[in-house]
């Protein structure tokens, strides 16, 4: 896992990045307190989130998750991501899918 603090004139506020802990087959449901973009690496299935929308994900899927919305992610064959967190991000007023 990789933090940087940000210096003035940065565009983001604190910066953590990490990967899940190998073959995942589920993340229950979690907060957190920035705004957190998700690369999913391999692996199929469904991301859940606490206002009831969802999305699917597959490798390459990207997903911007807002300060404070719940999410968490299913799979029946397990997945692999990494994630990066920061304090402010652009558009980070809703879910976002690329």
């Amino acid at each position: 896992m990789i933090k940087k603090k940000a210096k003035a004139g940065d565009r983001m506020g604190m910066i953590t990045i990490g990967k899940s802990n190998g073959l995942l087959k589920r993340c229950d449901m979690h907060t957190h307190g920035c705004t957190e973009i998700i690369l999913n690496c391999s692996g199929e299935g469904e991301m859940r989130f606490s206002d009831g929308s969802s999305c699917l994900f597959a490798p390459d899927t990207v997903v911007c998750i807002p300060k404070g919305l719940g999410h968490c992610k299913i799979s029946s064959a397990g997945f692999t991501d990494v994630y990066l967190q920061c304090t402010d991000f652009p558009f980070s007023d809703g879910a976002l899918r690329v």
